[in-house]
C-alpha cells in the first residue's frame, strides 16, 4: 500500500493536479480569495492542490476531493485560529482539537 508521502509528487498525484487545475481554469477555486483575475491565481507555479478531506488511503484520492488554491488561500486554509502559522502535515494528521498548532496545543496544556 502506498503511504501519504509516497504519493505526494507520483506521477498519479500529478495527473489528479492536472485534472483538477484544467478544471479550474487554472485558477484558485476559493470563493473568497483575495487574488481574483491573473495577477496571482493564473501563474501555474503559485496554485495548489488541496485536500478537502484525506481518504483513508492514497489510493481512494479523486477529483471530487481537491480544489485548486494559491498559495496564500492555502496557507489561510490551513493557519492555526491561534498563532496564524501554517500547520505541517503531521499536525493536520493529527487533528489536533480546534486545527491549532503543535505550539499552541503544549501551551494550552502547560
Amino acid at each position: 500500500m502506498t503511504s501519504w508521502n509516497d504519493y505526494k509528487g507520483s506521477p498519479e498525484w500529478y495527473a489528479l493536479k492536472d485534472r483538477a487545475l484544467m478544471r479550474a481554469g487554472y485558477r484558485c477555486e476559493h470563493e473568497e480569495c483575495v487574488y481574483e483575475g491573473p495577477v496571482r491565481c493564473t501563474n501555474h507555479e503559485n496554485l495548489e492542490m488541496h485536500h478537502i478531506t484525506y481518504p483513508d488511503h492514497p489510493i481512494q484520492d479523486s477529483l471530487n476531493n481537491v480544489m485548486i488554491l494559491c498559495r496564500d488561500c492555502h496557507d489561510e486554509m490551513h493557519a492555526c485560529p491561534r498563532c496564524g502559522s501554517r500547520l505541517s502535515q503531521e499536525e493536520i494528521e493529527a487533528d489536533f482539537p480546534f486545527g491549532i498548532c503543535f505550539d499552541c496545543f503544549v501551551n494550552d496544556h502547560n
